[in-house]
């Protein structure tokens, strides 16, 4: 099985929060440690993945494309209270989200790699970490 290609290594990065950045040099910006500091362990697996874990990467990112995909289609129903015979899904982004949390769980888990905690909307912690109830 073919390795990673630079697409699916860009996605993978992004679902996993962090920057897709051509440089990683600085570990430090304005005195802080950069949110991308541990970035570097996915891109070491990379590398490191075999072909049974690439094809469970590469499902896991096709769901969450999926997931992303039936987000962006929702936010068209956020005016509607009744759709004729339809009543719209008032906890479908909600539901939406959790499920995305669960499959990027699953990337990062396939990977041996870190969601970035700094990322807005992980549910993994650190500063920006949005708290789900």
């Amino acid at each position: 099985m073919a390795a990673l290609t630079e697409r699916e290594q860009a996605q993978i990065i992004r679902h996993l929060g962090y920057a897709n950045w051509s440089s990683l040099a600085s570990s430090f910006q304005l005195g802080y440690p950069a949110a991308s500091q541990p970035e570097f362990l996915v891109r070491d697996a990379f590398a490191r993945i075999d072909a049974e874990g690439l094809e469970l990467v590469r499902r896991d990112v096709r769901e969450l494309n999926c997931i992303e995909d039936q987000m962006s289609e929702a936010r068209s129903r956020f005016k509607a209270l009744r759709l004729g015979e339809l009543t719209p899904n008032q906890n479908e982004i909600r539901q939406l989200r959790r499920e995305f949390a669960e499959w990027q769980a699953k990337l990062a888990n396939d990977l041996g790699a870190p969601i970035n905690p700094f990322a807005r909307g992980a549910l993994a912690g650190g500063r920006n970490a949005t708290v789900i109830s």
